[in-house]
């Protein structure tokens, strides 16, 4: 397409919509390779009878025999068929001499490369004589040279049945597996995870209640997944989204701490005891803060 096509007195005379028909035509021709003629049905479905009419009235088509329609001047800007056959024939033909150079020249390097008949067994398996040196030095071959020079084979392995050494390999330091078991009826937790706990917020007596529901709670899980590695772990995870959702149990009193397995009550810390009426406080602690905010 002519890039001084678009106000060409031609193209402005037969309309916008016209154009853009023979612009279609032009595209169908040169894939058809048509030299610029279009068959009537073709030209049907591009375009309307009033188009292809102000095409012709504007000299940008001609009308041929068996209504066929003629592109003006389309050779004049496009090659013909006969150029486009006779360039795909070049090359056509210049692929076939390149790849006739190229695997013929590769077959000469295969026979140069070679043995011109099999070594005997005893040969095959003893590495090749050095040659002696030359007295002079020797110029440097040419490219043609290089092609029929001829490389020692590398000496072949003798296979004697013998295995061959190997480096011996570090052996890995043995890891135990873990070992899964189920939570037994008086099991207590850690003072690991109430440490833990208690920097958390939950007190003593408050992760101690909580053992009952849990030991419970996962004695009644079957299968696999009522078997754990890490019990505490999995109590300290459990008390934890207890107290973000919000249910974390009523603490233990005094008298059931002493006789919790035997043990003490606990120091009288802030953490780890309840303070009476200390929720109270905290709610009207907050609903202060909420006033002065």
């Amino acid at each position: 397409m002519d890039d001084k096509s678009a106000f060409h007195a031609k193209v402005v005379a037969a309309g916008n919509a016209a154009w853009g028909a023979l612009c279609r035509m032009g595209a169908w021709s040169s894939d058809h390779l048509s030299d610029g003629e279009v068959p009537g049905s073709v030209a049907r479905l591009m375009s309307t009878s009033a188009e292809r009419a102000r095409l012709v009235a504007a000299g940008l088509l001609t009308e041929g025999a068996d209504g066929v329609l003629i592109i003006h001047d389309y050779l004049d800007y496009n090659p013909s068929r006969a150029e486009k056959d006779a360039e795909r024939h070049r090359k056509q033909g210049a692929g076939r001499q390149g790849a006739a150079v190229r695997w013929g020249r590769g077959r000469e390097i295969a026979a140069a490369m070679a043995p011109a008949m099999p070594l005997p067994p005893e040969a095959a398996c003893s590495p090749p004589r050095a040659s002696s040196p030359s007295p002079s030095p020797s110029p440097s071959p040419s490219p043609e040279e290089e092609i029929t020079t001829v490389r020692a084979a590398p000496p072949a392995l003798v296979l004697d049945g013998s295995p061959s050494p190997r480096k011996a390999r570090p052996k890995k330091s043995a890891i135990a597996s873990p070992s899964f078991t189920r939570i037994g009826e008086g099991w207590e937790p850690g003072e690991s995870v109430l440490a833990t706990l208690s920097k958390k917020r939950i007190g003593r007596n408050v992760a101690l209640a909580g053992v009952a529901d849990f030991v419970t709670y996962w004695q009644n899980v079957k299968g696999e997944r009522g078997e754990k590695v890490d019990w505490n772990g999995t109590f300290r995870v459990w008390m934890v989204r207890s107290q973000k959702d919000g249910k974390l149990p009523d603490p233990l009193l005094p008298s059931e701490m002493a006789d919790w397995n035997g043990k003490r009550e606990p120091s009288g810390d802030l953490d780890e005891r309840e303070v009476p009426g200390q929720a109270e406080q905290v709610e009207a602690m907050l609903a202060t803060v909420g006033r002065i905010r």
